[in-house]
């Protein structure tokens, strides 16, 4: 099967459904993602609605997490980290590129699979321009989350390349590195 707005086939295999409670699901998010064509983000193969869910069906991804991969023996080795912190960048780009703010990079959200780095849990994203509206609930991994993410301002790009900064720490690292 074609999916006929990307071009390319569907990818038939193994699949992960998440459930976003309707108060913090972003729609505009999941549209986004579906249409992002890079091999370091789950395809988007499904969404639909629950009375207090919306749901997401997508690419389920084997492996460990980073967080695990850098917590095993010794770390991972310079060569691999600058693979997988490639991958890391090359998906935060694509998500960029479509004006998605992911808000949860963390070591906890990259798995770390066979072919290299793989982005998940897009739950609390945002799309760039998105207006602050004062209310907003910490979400995110704590140490890891940007201070505009408990309303200090609005998220952007920038929120996101903070992380990855921590995140590029921990995978070089045995222990996972926690901001100050």
């Amino acid at each position: 099967m074609w999916n006929h707005r990307t071009g390319h086939p569907f990818r038939i295999g193994p699949a992960r459904a998440q459930k976003i409670p309707r108060t913090i699901a972003n729609r505009a998010i999941w549209a986004a993602l579906s249409d992002c064509d890079s091999p370091r983000l789950p395809h988007i193969a499904l969404t639909y609605d629950m009375p207090d869910h919306f749901v997401v069906v997508y690419d389920y991804i084997p492996g460990k997490t980073l967080e695990e991969v850098a917590s095993s023996s010794n770390g991972i080795e310079e060569g691999r980290a600058v693979e997988l912190l490639s991958g890391i960048c090359d998906a935060v780009t694509t998500l960029h590129e479509h004006g998605i703010i992911h808000c949860d990079l963390s070591p906890y959200n990259v798995i770390v699979a066979a072919d290299g780095a793989h982005l998940i849990d897009f739950g609390i994203s945002q799309m760039r321009g998105a207006k602050h509206n004062g209310n907003t609930i910490p979400l995110g991994t704590w140490g890891f989350a940007a201070p505009e993410q408990y309303g200090f301002a609005e998220v952007s790009e920038r929120s996101d390349l903070t992380k990855r900064d921590q995140e590029d720490r921990s995978c070089t690292s045995a222990a996972p590195q926690y901001a100050p």
